[in-house]
C-alpha cells in the first residue's frame, strides 16, 4: 500500500510540473504572437504619404503646393489608400513623418509618397527642401534636407507597386546664395537622374537636369498635378499609359517647356490605380413558353384528336393556337359520333366560322407577334382547290420575311413560289410544305421578323434594314453598275477646215522634168488646156505625173 501511494505523488507532482512548465511556455510566446497580430492587423493594403511645402522662411513662399497635396490627398484617398496629409514640414517633422510611414507601409500591397515643394541635386544626389532649411553653405545641405534615397529606403518593404511622385523640380532659390565650399562641387538645375530597385517607379514633373512650373493661381495647380488629377481616377487606365498620358497633356499645357520623365521599371504586368468597371451580367431572358407552341401545333394540325388538342390547350394556354385548338375541340365534342368524314368536315367548319357559343374575337387569337390574324383563320378547301385567302396569309407571311417582293394577291404563281424557296434556303420547313396549306402556314408563322437577306439594285445600298440610292462624293458621279466614276468634262472640239491643206513638199527637179517643163509651158501657150494633176511619189528619188484634161 506504502508503495502504491508513493507512486501516485509522483505522477501527481510530474503532472504538475509538466503543467507549470506549459503554462511558462504561453506565458512566454505571447508577447510574440502579439507581435505578429499587431504586425497584421497594421499592414494595411494601400498606404500614401502625401506633403505639399510653401511656407519658406528662407526663401519666397510657393503658391500652389498646398493645394496640390490636398487635392492629390484627396483623389488617392477615394481610390481606398490610407492617405496621411501634411504640410510646411520642417527637417525634424519630415523625418519624424517619414519614420511613420515607414513603419505603416511595411507589408503594405501599394504605397505611393507624393511630394510638393524645392528640392535640389547636388553631385548627382537628390534631396527634398524642409520649410525650415537656410542652406547658407552646399556644406549643410546633407544636415538641413532630407535625401531622395531615404524616401525611397521607407517604401522598401512594400510588397507590390511603390509609386514616388515628385513635383520638386521647382527652380531651387537658394543656389543664389549658397556659397560653394570647394569649387568642383556642382549644383544642378532641377533633381539629377535616378535609378530605383526592380518594382519601383519615381516621377519626376521635369525631366533630370530641368525645372518644372508651379502653375498659376488662376488654375490652382502645377502643370504636373493638375495633369496627374486629370487622369488618376480614371478607371481601367494602365498606369504606364497614365504617365505617359500626363506627359502628353504637360507639355501641351506648357508648350514644350516641361516634360515630366519616369524612373524605374514595374513588373510585366497590367496595373490600375483603379480597376476597370466590371459590367454587371444582364440577367438571362425569361424563356419564351410559346416558343415551342407553333411547333407543336405544325405537329398536330391535321389531326382531330381531343386528346392532343386538350394536350396543346394545357401546354399554351396563353398562345396564339390555343384559341383554335379550343373552338376544334369543342366542336369534336358536340359534333354527333358518325362514321365517315361527316364529324372531321363538321370540325374543320365550325373552327373556321366560329363554334357555336364562342366569340370570334377571342383573345386567344390575337397572333399579332407570329402573323396578321386573318392568316390563321383560314381552311384548306375538302376538293384539293387553294384557298385564295389561305394563299394571301401564306404571301403576307412571306412578304414580312423579306422573301416575296410582290403585291399578295391570293394567286399562288412562279413568285410565291420563288419566295417560298427562298425562304427554305434560310430556314427548314417540315416535308411536303411546298404548297400552300395549313401546315405551311403555320411553319411560318414560328419564325417572326426578317427571314430573307435584303437584296438592293446596283445603284442603291442596305441602310437601318432599307435599300436607300447611293450617293458619290463631289466630282464623281454613280454609273450603272453602282460604281462612283470621274464625272468627264464635255472637250470643245475644233471646227476641221472644208478645205484640207496639202502639205508642199520642195523637190528640186530632175534633169527630165527640166526638158518637159518648156515644151509643156509652150503647148499651154498655143492652147490652154485644163489639167488636173494627181501626182504620186513612188520612190523617193522619182516623180511621177499623171495629168488628165477636165
Amino acid at each position: 500500500m506504502g508503495r502504491g501511494f508513493t507512486r501516485g505523488r509522483r505522477r501527481a507532482s510530474q503532472w504538475a510540473r509538466d503543467r507549470l512548465l506549459g503554462f511558462f511556455v504561453v506565458l512566454c510566446l505571447l508577447p510574440v504572437f502579439a507581435g505578429i497580430a499587431a504586425v497584421a492587423a497594421k499592414a494595411e493594403p494601400r498606404v500614401a504619404l502625401v506633403i505639399g511645402n510653401a511656407a519658406y522662411r528662407n526663401a519666397s513662399p510657393l503658391q500652389n503646393t498646398i493645394a496640390d497635396s490636398e487635392a492629390v490627398a484627396a483623389a488617392l484617398g477615394r481610390l481606398g489608400f490610407s492617405v496621411t496629409h501634411r504640410t510646411d514640414l520642417g527637417k525634424g517633422a519630415l523625418e519624424a513623418v517619414l519614420a511613420d510611414f515607414a513603419d505603416k507601409a511595411t507589408g503594405a500591397e501599394q504605397a505611393v509618397f507624393y511630394y510638393a515643394g524645392h528640392g535640389m541635386e547636388l553631385d548627382g544626389e537628390n534631396y527634398l527642401i524642409p520649410t525650415d532649411a537656410r542652406l547658407t553653405t552646399d556644406r549643410r545641405i546633407g544636415f538641413e534636407t532630407v535625401g531622395l534615397s531615404d524616401i525611397l529606403a521607407s517604401i522598401e518593404d512594400v510588397k507590390g507597386l511603390r509609386l514616388v511622385l515628385l513635383d520638386a523640380c521647382r527652380n531651387n532659390p537658394f543656389t543664389a546664395t549658397m556659397k560653394p565650399s570647394r569649387g568642383n562641387r556642382s549644383v544642378g538645375r532641377g533633381l539629377a537622374r535616378v535609378e530605383p530597385k526592380p518594382g519601383m517607379l519615381v516621377s519626376y514633373a521635369a525631366a533630370a537636369g530641368t525645372t518644372a512650373d508651379d502653375g498659376d493661381a488662376a488654375v490652382g495647380h502645377s502643370p504636373y498635378t493638375e495633369a496627374l488629377l486629370h487622369y488618376v481616377e480614371q478607371p481601367g487606365l494602365e498606369l504606364n499609359l497614365m504617365f505617359r498620358q500626363i506627359a502628353d497633356r504637360v507639355q501641351e499645357r506648357t508648350k514644350g517647356r516641361q516634360t515630366p520623365f519616369e524612373y524605374g521599371r514595374l513588373p510585366g504586368i497590367s496595373i490600375y490605380l483603379k480597376p476597370p468597371l466590371v459590367e454587371a451580367a444582364l440577367p438571362a431572358a425569361a424563356a419564351d413558353p410559346c416558343a415551342e407552341a407553333a411547333l407543336h401545333w405544325q405537329a398536330i394540325a391535321g389531326e382531330n384528336d381531343a386528346t392532343l388538342l386538350r394536350e396543346h390547350i394545357d401546354r399554351f394556354p396563353n398562345c396564339a393556337f390555343a384559341g383554335i385548338a379550343k373552338r376544334r375541340l369543342a366542336a369534336l365534342e358536340t359534333a354527333p359520333q358518325a362514321d365517315g368524314p361527316s364529324a372531321t368536315a363538321t370540325a374543320n367548319a365550325q373552327e373556321a366560322a366560329g363554334a357555336p357559343g364562342t366569340n370570334a374575337a377571342d383573345p386567344a387569337l390575337e397572333v399579332a407577334a407570329l402573323a396578321p390574324a386573318p392568316a390563321l383563320a383560314v381552311t384548306e378547301p375538302a376538293d384539293g382547290a387553294v384557298d385564295s385567302t389561305l394563299v394571301r396569309a401564306i404571301q403576307t407571311r412571306l412578304s414580312g420575311a423579306g422573301c416575296l417582293l410582290s403585291k399578295a394577291d391570293g394567286h399562288w404563281g412562279p413568285q410565291s413560289q420563288a419566295a417560298l424557296s427562298a425562304y427554305r434556303r434560310q430556314r427548314a420547313l417540315p416535308d411536303g410544305a411546298d404548297t400552300p396549306s395549313q401546315a405551311l402556314l403555320a411553319a411560318l408563322s414560328g419564325v417572326p421578323g426578317r427571314v430573307c437577306p435584303l437584296v438592293c439594285g446596283n445603284r442603291q445600298v442596305e441602310r437601318n434594314g432599307q435599300c436607300v440610292a447611293k450617293t458619290c462624293p463631289a466630282g464623281r458621279v454613280l454609273s450603272a453598275s453602282g460604281a462612283c466614276i470621274r464625272e468627264r468634262t464635255k472637250t470643245v472640239t475644233r471646227e476641221r477646215s472644208t478645205t484640207p491643206q496639202r502639205r508642199t513638199i520642195e523637190r528640186q527637179p530632175t534633169v527630165a522634168q527640166q526638158k518637159v517643163q518648156p515644151v509643156r509651158q509652150q503647148a499651154a501657150e498655143e492652147k490652154p488646156v485644163k489639167v488636173q494633176r494627181r501626182c504620186q511619189s513612188v520612190r523617193e528619188a522619182e516623180l511621177h505625173l499623171d495629168c488628165r484634161p477636165l
